[in-house]
């Protein structure tokens, strides 16, 4: 608990948007249209909620359980939820195997502005996303700006290494440079 403290080991996945949605706004459109298809498939029409799903998991990395899905009660349900309202509204995604200790939810978030308020402990993200970090303001929850109390990421993979053999290599070598003093904890 010293070094870890109470938080959980969560996963994040940072992405371009063509991905994954970046705002609270677009998740809720994405889950509109996910629970829309369910609602087709579940009264005999032609609906295809998996393939509507951009969230980037289709399935519970615990126990494999598909997370869109029938109930108990044979009817299609997603396991992409948002709770709460407004400011205080969350993107969760829940495993829908009820004997799953991820039924609640499974510590994965992939929607930026869920990302910049709850860091995560292991991080994926793209080198366009680490150019974003001079532009966008949150970027720095990431890396302990601000909370003292909070570790910067303990491991981020960087996907796209195809870019460090290109002409685009050097520029990614510099990224990787700062995301690493970044994540250092700083002595004050």
């Amino acid at each position: 608990p010293e070094e870890l403290k109470n938080e959980p080991i969560t996963i994040g996945m940072w992405v371009g948007m063509s991905s994954t949605p970046n705002t609270m706004k677009e998740t809720q459109e994405k889950v509109d249209t996910i629970n829309e298809e369910c609602n087709k498939k579940n009264n005999g029409m032609e609906g295809n909620p998996e393939q509507n799903n951009v969230f980037q998991i289709s399935s519970c990395p615990w126990c494999g359980t598909k997370l869109i899905t029938n109930n108990k009660f044979g009817k299609v349900v997603p396991g992409f939820k948002i709770e709460g309202k407004g400011k205080n509204a969350e993107f969760k995604i829940k495993c829908l195997n009820e004997n799953c200790p991820f039924h609640n939810e499974l510590p994965v978030q992939v929607v930026d502005e869920m990302l910049y308020e709850k860091p995560p402990t292991l991080l994926f993200g793209t080198v366009d996303k680490f150019a974003m970090l001079a532009w966008r303001s949150k970027g720095h929850r990431f890396f302990n700006s601000l909370d003292d109390e909070k570790l910067p990421p303990d491991l981020i993979i960087q996907d796209e290494l195809h870019l460090l053999t290109g002409p685009l290599g050097s520029i990614t070598g510099i990224y990787e440079s700062v995301i690493e003093i970044l994540c250092k904890k700083s002595d004050k």
